[in-house]
């Protein structure tokens, strides 16, 4: 049988790990090792689609995919924005997404907090990952975020929610609905009443019960879309809602 160069190299790989294979045989794959072209997009973006991943570069077998790169990528995307929209003196807000996002970049973002970030919403799981604490209650770890320079706002649920900023804390009642139907974007609609009544000039208890009502009225439906025939009344409860209506 004729001996092939792969045998070879097989045979002096067996030979230089005997030690850690203990008389076992090296198991092998069908591997072709070569040089590996690499292929680049000449822009990342087009219009306002920015690339990603394999999609702008291919991935060097050594990674194995392109989920990595994309990774990468991402926060390299999430880099730029945040420091073009701080260079532009915009308020800036950011959602911790989900815990599995905030185990995989807790460094990163403290890196964003000390740089600047204005406003940082979390729910009950995303803050006590953030903190790797399992037991502290929650206004506690409220005091903790606000404590990093930014307006904490933690989300917990059916228990309402927390906002701190500075030495300030505030609670945030729920509001209650007769049934809870779906609760897929609840905590964005939240977050969407607050950022409007925040970047209005409302005080922060009043910006929080306008999220609670945004998030209640979410949950009251299917979807993460209020229909359209909700909106009348929600502005009329919004308007009560307002300072400024309240002091006319």
């Amino acid at each position: 049988m004729r001996t092939t160069q792969r045998d070879l190299l097989v045979t002096t790989a067996e030979r230089l790990f005997a030690e850690h294979l203990a008389g076992e045989k090296l198991l092998t794959n069908r591997s072709i090792w070569r040089t590996f072209p690499t292929v680049r997009c000449g822009s990342w973006r087009h219009e306002n689609v920015v690339l990603l991943g394999d999609s702008a570069h291919t991935a060097h077998f050594s990674i194995g995919s392109g989920t990595k790169l994309a990774m990468e990528d991402a926060i390299a995307l999430a880099d730029a924005v945040l420091s073009s929209a701080r260079a532009a003196g915009c308020t800036t807000s950011l959602d911790l997404s989900s815990f599995e996002v905030v185990n995989a970049s807790r460094a990163w973002l403290f890196g964003q907090f000390r740089r600047g970030i204005d406003i940082v919403f979390a729910n009950e799981d995303e803050i006590r990952a953030l903190f790797e604490d399992n037991s502290s209650p929650f206004d506690t770890l409220t005091r903790r975020l606000a404590g990093h320079g930014v307006l904490a706002a933690v989300k917990v649920g059916k228990d309402g929610a927390w906002i701190g900023q500075g030495e300030k804390l505030h609670r945030v009642e729920p509001r209650r609905v007769a049934e809870v139907v779906d609760t897929n974007g609840a905590g964005d609609a939240w977050a969407a009443g607050f950022l409007f009544a925040h970047l209005s000039g409302w005080p922060l208890p009043a910006c929080g019960e306008l999220a609670s009502l945004m998030g209640a009225e979410t949950v009251s439906h299917l979807g993460p879309i209020i229909p359209a025939s909700h909106w009348p009344e929600l502005h009329a409860v919004a308007r009560a809602l307002d300072p400024k209506t309240a002091r006319g």
